[in-house]
């Protein structure tokens, strides 16, 4: 498997995997390496407001924050 496909199976097992029982329940049931749902930012500020993606929605997010505020990686890891 090449780094990209290993990138992109990671990738959709964030996206697929959100709204999973394991992502709601941080807090007294966390364990080390949970990982909690993936939001986006919907008002900034000191009390900034956070949404929950539906699944449908994160592919939009990504690509909207990725072209504002591009990511220049070097080309080899």
């Amino acid at each position: 498997m090449s780094d990209l496909e290993k990138d992109a199976a990671r990738y959709r097992w964030l996206r697929d995997s959100n709204y999973e029982l394991f992502r709601e329940d941080i807090g007294e049931e966390a364990e080390p390496g949970m990982i909690g749902a993936i939001t986006m930012c919907q008002e900034g500020g000191e009390f900034g407001v956070a949404i929950v993606l539906e699944r449908h929605e994160i592919d939009t997010a990504i690509d909207a924050a990725m072209k504002k505020w591009p990511y220049n990686a070097p080309a080899t890891h």
